[in-house]
C-alpha cells in the first residue's frame, strides 16, 4: 500500500498543480508504471482513487482525462449506493434446512440492513450473474456502486480482484493465508482453544473433534494445528489424527447429515472413544446428539459435548459459543464506509466471541455396557 499511496500523492499534486490542464489526457497506464517503476495494476489504483476525488475520469478504452470536480466528495460518498453479494434463502424454513452457512449469510445481511437503516444509507442486494461465478469492476460501475460487501469464501476470487483494482470491498470472511483484501470475520481459532481448555479443566484425556471440512486453502491444516497445541499445552499427548473426524461442507441436505452420521459413529465406535466431543457446526452437533440417543448415552454424563455456531444466548442445548453475525453485519458496513471515504484503508477484524456454559461438560465416567 505504500506505493500506492507514493504514487497517488505525487500524482494528485501534478494535477492540483496544472501539469496536465482539464480534459488533457494524462500518460498511459504502462507509461507511468515505467516512470514510477511500480506495475501498472499499482497505477490503475491509483488513478481509480483520483477518480473517486472528482480530479480525474477514466475513459474506457480511450484513457483518463483531467476534470473539474462536478460534486464534492462528502456529497458522493453520503450517497453512495452499497451493494452486498451472499447465499440468500427466501424463507426461515428454507435456511434451517440449508445449514448453518445460510443461517449465517442472513444473520449477517440483517447487521447490514439494519446498520444501513440507521445510517440511511442505500443498500442494494447484487443480482445473480448467471455467466460468471462473481462480480468484477464492470459489474460494479454498472450497478453505480460505491462499495461491495461479500458474504462468504465463495466470493474471495472476486474481492482479490476488486481490491487489486481499488474498488471498495469488505469481505465476510478470514482468508486463509493472509491477503490483502479487507475483512471482518469472528475469531474461530480461539473458539477450538477455549473448548480445549474447557474439556481438560474438567478432567478429560481424549478429546474429540468433528470439523466440517471446507474449501478455504490452509483453513484445515490451520485448525488442526491449533488443536495440537491446544491439547499439548495441557499435557494431553496422543495421536490427534486418532480422535480427529470431518465433514465435507460442500454437502448439502440429506448427504451432510448422512456424512455427519458416519463421522459420529466411526468416532463413537472406536475401542478407546473420546469422552469429551468438539461439533464444529450445529449440523454435526444435533446428529452426534441423535447417535448417542440410540447409544444410550447421555450428554455431560458419558460424552461431553461443546459446539459452536448459536445467534443467540437462548438458543440451543449444548455449551457452545455464541457468535455475533448481527455485530458483524454492522461493522462490515462501518469499515467498507471507512474505506470508501479513504481508499489506503485497510483492516482485518476479528470479532470476539461469548462462550455459554449450559452444564454439557463434566468429568468423564465409564460408558454403559453396550
Amino acid at each position: 500500500m505504500a506505493k500506492i499511496k507514493h504514487l497517488y500523492n505525487d500524482l494528485e499534486k501534478r494535477v492540483r498543480d496544472g501539469e496536465w490542464r482539464p480534459g488533457e489526457a494524462m500518460p498511459s497506464r504502462n507509461t507511468l508504471a515505467d516512470i514510477y517503476g511500480v506495475s501498472p495494476a499499482t497505477v490503475s489504483i491509483a488513478v481509480r482513487n483520483l477518480e473517486e476525488k472528482g480530479l480525474v475520469h477514466i475513459v474506457p478504452s480511450k484513457g483518463v482525462y483531467v476534470g473539474e470536480v462536478n460534486h464534492s466528495v462528502a456529497v458522493r460518498k453520503k450517497r453512495a449506493l452499497i451493494g452486498i453479494a451472499g447465499n440468500v434463502v427466501p424463507s426461515q424454513e428454507e435456511i434451517m434446512q440449508s445449514g448453518v452457512d445460510a443461517v449465517m449469510a442472513q444473520a449477517i445481511m440483517d447487521g447490514v440492513w439494519q446498520s444501513a437503516r440507521e445510517k440511511q444509507l442505500p443498500v442494494t442486494l447484487m443480482p445473480a450473474m448467471d455467466d460468471k461465478p462473481g462480480f468484477d469492476l464492470d459489474d460494479c460501475r454498472s450497478l453505480g456502486l460505491g462499495g461491495l460487501i461479500l458474504i462468504g469464501i465463495d466470493w474471495h476470487t472476486s474481492a482479490l480482484q476488486l481490491r487489486r483494482a481499488g474498488f471498495p470491498i469488505m469481505l465476510a470472511h478470514q482468508p486463509v493465508p493472509p491477503t490483502p483484501i479487507n475483512f471482518v470475520d469472528f475469531d474461530n481459532a480461539d473458539m477450538l482453544r477455549r473448548a480445549v481448555d474447557a474439556f481438560a479443566q474438567a478432567g478429560h484425556q481424549r478429546i474429540g473433534v468433528i470439523s466440517s471440512r471446507g474449501t478455504v486453502p490452509g483453513y484445515f491444516d490451520m485448525m488442526k494445528r491449533e488443536f495440537i497445541d491446544a491439547v499439548q499445552q495441557h499435557g494431553l499427548v496422543y495421536n490427534v489424527n486418532h480422535y480427529w473426524r470431518h465433514v465435507d461442507a460442500n454437502c448439502v441436505a440429506p448427504d451432510f447429515g448422512e456424512a455427519a452420521e458416519i463421522a459420529v459413529e466411526s468416532l463413537l465406535s472406536m475401542d478407546d472413544p473420546p469422552s469429551a466431543v468438539f461439533c464444529w457446526g450445529l449440523g454435526i452437533a444435533e446428529k452426534m446428539c441423535e447417535v448417542m440417543a440410540r447409544r444410550g448415552l447421555e450428554i455431560a454424563k458419558h460424552i461431553s459435548l461443546i459446539t459452536t455456531g448459536y445467534l443467540n444466548e437462548t438458543s440451543g442445548d449444548l455449551s457452545g459459543f455464541v457468535v455475533p453475525y448481527k455485530a458483524l453485519g454492522e461493522a462490515l458496513l462501518d469499515h467498507l464506509l471507512a474505506t470508501i471515504c479513504d481508499p489506503f484503508y485497510c483492516v482485518q477484524h476479528l470479532l470476539a466471541l461469548t462462550y455459554i456454559d449450559r452444564s454439557s461438560v463434566a468429568a468423564p465416567v465409564p460408558w454403559p455396557n453396550a
